[in-house]
Protein backbone atom coordinates (compact mmCIF):
# COMPACT_ATOMS: atom_id res chain seq x y z
CA UNK A 1 0.00 0.00 0.00
CA UNK A 2 1.15 3.01 -0.94
CA UNK A 3 2.05 5.08 2.37
CA UNK A 4 0.35 8.90 2.24
CA UNK A 5 2.75 11.46 3.04
CA UNK A 6 0.92 14.86 4.54
CA UNK A 7 3.83 17.87 3.84
CA UNK A 8 4.20 20.78 6.49
CA UNK A 9 6.20 23.51 5.52
CA UNK A 10 7.62 26.01 7.75
CA UNK A 11 9.30 29.15 6.40
CA UNK A 12 11.81 31.36 8.43
CA UNK A 13 11.50 35.43 8.30
CA UNK A 14 13.95 37.12 6.40
CA UNK A 15 16.67 38.11 8.83
CA UNK A 16 18.66 41.36 8.23
CA UNK A 17 22.23 41.22 6.81
CA UNK A 18 24.55 41.50 9.87
CA UNK A 19 27.29 42.83 7.58
CA UNK A 20 27.95 44.86 4.24
CA UNK A 21 26.01 47.50 3.47
CA UNK A 22 22.93 48.41 5.34
CA UNK A 23 20.93 49.71 2.25
CA UNK A 24 21.57 45.66 0.90
CA UNK A 25 18.95 43.75 0.79
CA UNK A 26 18.19 41.02 2.95
CA UNK A 27 18.44 37.54 1.35
CA UNK A 28 15.94 34.89 2.62
CA UNK A 29 17.14 31.41 3.12
CA UNK A 30 15.24 28.82 1.30
CA UNK A 31 11.85 26.98 2.86
CA UNK A 32 12.94 24.13 5.18
CA UNK A 33 10.27 20.80 4.33
CA UNK A 34 9.47 19.16 7.35
CA UNK A 35 7.27 15.77 6.53
CA UNK A 36 5.73 13.81 8.79
CA UNK A 37 3.65 10.44 8.42
CA UNK A 38 1.67 9.86 10.90
CA UNK A 39 2.49 12.00 12.81
CA UNK A 40 6.35 11.14 12.76
CA UNK A 41 8.99 13.26 11.78
CA UNK A 42 11.31 12.13 8.42
CA UNK A 43 14.33 12.06 10.51
CA UNK A 44 12.46 8.90 12.49
CA UNK A 45 11.75 7.57 9.44
CA UNK A 46 14.05 5.12 9.45
CA UNK A 47 13.41 1.81 6.70
CA UNK A 48 12.50 -0.35 9.64
CA UNK A 49 10.08 2.20 10.28
CA UNK A 50 8.49 2.29 7.44
CA UNK A 51 8.42 -1.01 6.61
CA UNK A 52 6.48 -1.62 10.13
CA UNK A 53 4.10 1.52 9.19
CA UNK A 54 3.32 -0.10 5.79
CA UNK A 55 2.55 -3.78 7.81
CA UNK A 56 0.39 -1.65 10.19
CA UNK A 57 -1.77 0.15 7.58
CA UNK A 58 -2.00 -3.11 5.21
CA UNK A 59 -3.55 -4.88 8.63
CA UNK A 60 -5.80 -1.99 9.37
CA UNK A 61 -7.08 -2.30 5.60
CA UNK A 62 -7.51 -5.77 5.92
CA UNK A 63 -9.27 -5.79 8.77
CA UNK A 64 -11.96 -2.91 7.54
CA UNK A 65 -12.25 -4.92 4.08
CA UNK A 66 -13.35 -7.92 6.38
CA UNK A 67 -15.86 -5.31 8.65
CA UNK A 68 -17.57 -4.46 5.36
CA UNK A 69 -18.01 -7.56 4.16
CA UNK A 70 -19.00 -8.43 7.60
CA UNK A 71 -21.88 -5.99 7.50
CA UNK A 72 -22.91 -6.87 4.31
CA UNK A 73 -23.47 -10.42 5.22
CA UNK A 74 -25.37 -9.57 8.23
CA UNK A 75 -27.65 -7.04 6.13
CA UNK A 76 -27.80 -9.87 3.80
CA UNK A 77 -29.10 -12.24 6.70
CA UNK A 78 -31.41 -9.86 8.56
CA UNK A 79 -33.41 -9.56 4.56
CA UNK A 80 -33.58 -13.00 4.47
CA UNK A 81 -34.87 -12.98 7.77
CA UNK A 82 -37.17 -10.36 7.60
CA UNK A 83 -38.43 -10.85 3.57
CA UNK A 84 -40.68 -13.37 2.13
CA UNK A 85 -37.91 -15.21 -0.61
CA UNK A 86 -40.70 -15.42 -3.44
CA UNK A 87 -42.12 -12.24 -3.21
CA UNK A 88 -39.77 -10.25 -1.90
CA UNK A 89 -42.74 -8.96 0.57
CA UNK A 90 -42.12 -8.86 4.36
CA UNK A 91 -42.71 -12.32 5.91
CA UNK A 92 -45.20 -12.97 9.07
CA UNK A 93 -42.48 -11.98 11.56
CA UNK A 94 -41.53 -9.10 10.12
CA UNK A 95 -45.82 -8.13 9.42
CA UNK A 96 -46.23 -8.85 13.19
CA UNK A 97 -43.69 -6.56 13.83
CA UNK A 98 -44.83 -3.69 11.96
CA UNK A 99 -48.54 -4.30 12.76
CA UNK A 100 -47.45 -3.83 16.34
CA UNK A 101 -45.88 -0.92 15.36
CA UNK A 102 -48.85 0.82 14.10
CA UNK A 103 -50.58 -0.74 17.22
CA UNK A 104 -48.00 1.43 19.76
CA UNK A 105 -48.72 4.92 17.55
CA UNK A 106 -52.69 3.63 17.46
CA UNK A 107 -52.34 3.46 21.06
CA UNK A 108 -50.26 6.98 21.66
CA UNK A 109 -51.42 8.94 19.19
CA UNK A 110 -55.25 7.72 18.59
CA UNK A 111 -54.23 7.32 14.85
CA UNK A 112 -56.62 5.82 12.31
CA UNK A 113 -55.10 2.63 11.05
CA UNK A 114 -56.85 -0.71 9.69
CA UNK A 115 -55.60 -4.41 8.54
CA UNK A 116 -56.48 -5.99 5.45
CA UNK A 117 -56.38 -10.10 4.80
CA UNK A 118 -56.04 -11.63 1.20
CA UNK A 119 -56.43 -15.21 0.26
CA UNK A 120 -56.16 -16.90 -2.96
CA UNK A 121 -59.31 -18.71 -4.44
CA UNK A 122 -58.84 -22.52 -5.27
CA UNK A 123 -54.93 -22.45 -4.87
CA UNK A 124 -55.15 -25.95 -4.54
CA UNK A 125 -56.67 -25.86 -8.35
CA UNK A 126 -53.78 -23.89 -9.65
CA UNK A 127 -51.21 -25.84 -8.63
CA UNK A 128 -52.93 -29.27 -9.79
CA UNK A 129 -53.73 -28.08 -13.17
CA UNK A 130 -50.48 -25.35 -13.76
CA UNK A 131 -48.18 -27.21 -11.42
CA UNK A 132 -45.91 -25.06 -8.66
CA UNK A 133 -45.12 -22.87 -11.38
CA UNK A 134 -48.43 -21.62 -11.93
CA UNK A 135 -48.85 -21.56 -8.20
CA UNK A 136 -45.84 -19.04 -7.73
CA UNK A 137 -47.23 -17.16 -10.80
CA UNK A 138 -50.30 -16.50 -9.14
CA UNK A 139 -48.64 -15.69 -5.88
CA UNK A 140 -46.59 -13.25 -7.45
CA UNK A 141 -49.46 -11.67 -9.39
CA UNK A 142 -51.62 -10.93 -6.09
CA UNK A 143 -47.75 -9.71 -4.48
CA UNK A 144 -47.42 -7.53 -7.52
CA UNK A 145 -51.02 -6.33 -7.64
CA UNK A 146 -50.86 -5.47 -4.03
CA UNK A 147 -47.96 -3.58 -4.14
CA UNK A 148 -48.85 -1.61 -7.08
CA UNK A 149 -52.02 0.15 -5.52
CA UNK A 150 -51.12 0.87 -1.82
CA UNK A 151 -49.55 4.05 -0.74
CA UNK A 152 -45.39 3.99 0.89
CA UNK A 153 -46.48 4.22 4.06
CA UNK A 154 -48.35 1.10 3.91
CA UNK A 155 -47.12 -2.44 4.86
CA UNK A 156 -47.27 -5.50 2.82
CA UNK A 157 -46.57 -9.12 3.88
CA UNK A 158 -46.96 -12.55 2.85
CA UNK A 159 -48.76 -14.39 5.70
CA UNK A 160 -49.13 -17.93 4.85
CA UNK A 161 -48.58 -20.11 1.28
CA UNK A 162 -51.64 -17.83 -0.50
CA UNK A 163 -52.72 -15.51 2.19
CA UNK A 164 -51.17 -11.64 2.44
CA UNK A 165 -52.06 -8.67 4.67
CA UNK A 166 -52.33 -4.93 4.07
CA UNK A 167 -51.29 -2.29 7.16
CA UNK A 168 -53.25 0.83 5.81
CA UNK A 169 -51.32 3.56 7.98
CA UNK A 170 -53.44 6.74 8.68
CA UNK A 171 -56.64 5.57 7.04
CA UNK A 172 -59.73 3.86 8.71
CA UNK A 173 -61.64 1.31 7.93
CA UNK A 174 -64.41 3.07 5.86
CA UNK A 175 -61.55 4.48 3.48
CA UNK A 176 -59.32 1.26 3.33
CA UNK A 177 -62.70 -0.43 2.21
CA UNK A 178 -62.60 0.68 -1.31
CA UNK A 179 -58.66 0.32 -1.73
CA UNK A 180 -59.27 -2.76 -1.01
CA UNK A 181 -62.02 -3.63 -2.98
CA UNK A 182 -60.12 -1.93 -5.85
CA UNK A 183 -56.94 -4.24 -5.44
CA UNK A 184 -59.69 -7.42 -5.60
CA UNK A 185 -60.83 -6.37 -9.21
CA UNK A 186 -57.26 -5.67 -10.43
CA UNK A 187 -56.17 -9.27 -9.43
CA UNK A 188 -59.26 -10.90 -10.37
CA UNK A 189 -59.34 -9.11 -13.74
CA UNK A 190 -55.85 -8.81 -14.85
CA UNK A 191 -54.62 -12.31 -16.24
CA UNK A 192 -51.70 -13.77 -15.44
CA UNK A 193 -49.23 -14.94 -17.89
CA UNK A 194 -46.99 -18.45 -17.87
CA UNK A 195 -45.39 -18.91 -20.55
CA UNK A 196 -47.51 -18.95 -23.66
CA UNK A 197 -50.40 -19.75 -21.19
CA UNK A 198 -52.72 -16.91 -19.33
CA UNK A 199 -55.38 -17.80 -16.98
CA UNK A 200 -57.33 -15.92 -13.81
CA UNK A 201 -56.48 -15.76 -10.14
CA UNK A 202 -59.51 -15.22 -7.55
CA UNK A 203 -59.23 -13.63 -4.06
CA UNK A 204 -61.17 -12.83 -1.48
CA UNK A 205 -60.49 -10.01 1.32
CA UNK A 206 -61.47 -9.09 4.82
CA UNK A 207 -60.76 -6.29 6.39
CA UNK A 208 -60.87 -5.11 10.49
CA UNK A 209 -60.19 -1.77 12.06
CA UNK A 210 -56.84 -1.42 14.11
CA UNK A 211 -58.12 -0.28 17.49
CA UNK A 212 -56.66 0.65 20.97
CA UNK A 213 -56.17 -1.60 23.18
CA UNK A 214 -56.04 -4.60 21.30
CA UNK A 215 -53.40 -6.82 19.89
CA UNK A 216 -51.99 -7.84 16.38
CA UNK A 217 -52.71 -11.83 16.91
CA UNK A 218 -56.21 -10.74 17.50
CA UNK A 219 -56.67 -7.73 15.05
CA UNK A 220 -55.47 -10.63 12.36
CA UNK A 221 -58.02 -12.61 13.66
CA UNK A 222 -60.91 -9.88 12.70
CA UNK A 223 -59.30 -9.80 9.42
CA UNK A 224 -59.05 -13.13 8.71
CA UNK A 225 -62.61 -13.58 9.78
CA UNK A 226 -63.91 -10.98 7.90
CA UNK A 227 -62.01 -12.67 4.94
CA UNK A 228 -63.62 -15.92 5.66
CA UNK A 229 -66.95 -15.03 6.04
CA UNK A 230 -66.62 -13.30 2.28
CA UNK A 231 -65.27 -17.15 1.37
CA UNK A 232 -68.47 -18.53 2.50
CA UNK A 233 -70.63 -15.56 0.95
CA UNK A 234 -69.09 -16.69 -1.99
CA UNK A 235 -69.83 -20.10 -1.86
CA UNK A 236 -73.34 -19.33 -0.86
CA UNK A 237 -73.68 -17.48 -3.92
CA UNK A 238 -72.81 -20.60 -5.97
Amino acid sequence: MKVTQNSRISRTRPSKATTGDASSPSVAPKPQDSVAIAGIPKAELTPRVMRALTELMQEVATLRHELAESKARMDELTTLAFTDSLTGVFNRRAFVAELNRTLAIVNRHGQAAALAYFDLDNMKGINDTLGHAGGDAAIKHVTNKIKENVRQSDVVGRLGGDEFGVIFNYSDKESASGKVQYIRDEIVNTPVKLGDETFSVGVTAGLAPIVQGTTAEATLDLADSAMYKGKKAKKSAG
